[in-house]
């Protein structure tokens, strides 16, 4: 190679490193497995008062009923609808619901007269049929004691249960609890009556009892103080009847 060939010829390309291959693990992709959406048609109400079937827009109702000459007067409310009064037969005993806690009056009062009159019928067929003094004074005293007692325990029974009957309906809401307690005695007033009857009832028996016994040891009369105290008894059980059957006397 001369001189002139050297300037002449291009230069000689430069040698490239040789290229190395390398092998990598291809990546695999798994597809994403997506769940179809179901769609279900959704029931399209009737149409209102005033809106067309299958409108966008809100049915708007017509409201039916007196409209005031004022807009601004509020419109009249029905009334509240009041339960009906239950009808209880009449008769001559019977006491309404309402007056349970009144004074005695008529219905009442026939119960308590008849137990008089037939305390007072038998009082008198006592003075007419003993002969002896110490007999007529025990069976009449023990008489009348033993029926007041039983009237007032047969009296005071059936306050208690009206006591009862009155909580329930507090209990259920019918009435107000303050309405309840302002109407019933109280609970301790009960337990004395029933103390106070139970009390002559006692003293009244045991008398007439006793009356039966000393009597058995007289020469007349002996069979009339028996009969009259066993009547007594008697009386006495049909005035504490009568007694549920009044108006609790308060």
């Amino acid at each position: 190679m001369t001189a002139a060939n050297a300037l002449t010829d291009p230069p000689a390309p430069a040698a490239t490193p040789p290229v190395q291959l390398v092998l990598t693990t291809p990546i695999q992709t798994t597809p994403i497995q997506t769940t179809p959406v179901q769609t279900t048609p959704v029931p399209v109400p009737p149409a209102s008062d005033g809106a067309a079937p299958h409108s966008p827009e809100p049915a708007v109702r017509t409201r039916r009923g007196p409209h005031p000459a004022d807009p601004s007067q509020p419109l009249p409310t029905a009334a509240p609808v009041q339960p009906k009064p239950r009808r209880h037969p009449m008769g001559i005993l019977h006491e309404p619901e309402e007056q349970h806690f009144s004074p005695a009056l008529m219905r009442s009062t026939v119960v308590i007269l008849t137990c008089l009159a037939l305390l007072a019928v038998l009082e008198i067929w006592v003075w007419l049929t003993l002969s002896s003094p110490f007999a007529r004074v025990s069976v009449t005293g023990s008489m009348i004691v033993t029926a007041v007692s039983f009237f007032i325990a047969g009296n005071t029974f059936r306050l208690r249960d009206i006591r009862r009957r009155v909580g329930n309906q507090a209990r259920a809401g019918r009435i107000a609890p303050i309405d309840a307690l302002s109407k019933l005695p109280p609970r301790e007033t009960i337990q004395r009556r029933f103390l106070l009857g139970a009390v002559g009832a006692i003293v009244g028996v045991g008398t007439l009892v006793l009356t039966m016994v000393f009597s058995g040891d007289e020469q007349q009369g002996a069979r009339e103080s028996m009969v009259a105290s066993v009547l007594g008894i008697v009386c006495a059980m049909l005035c504490f009847v009568g007694g549920t059957f009044a108006r609790p006397i308060d």
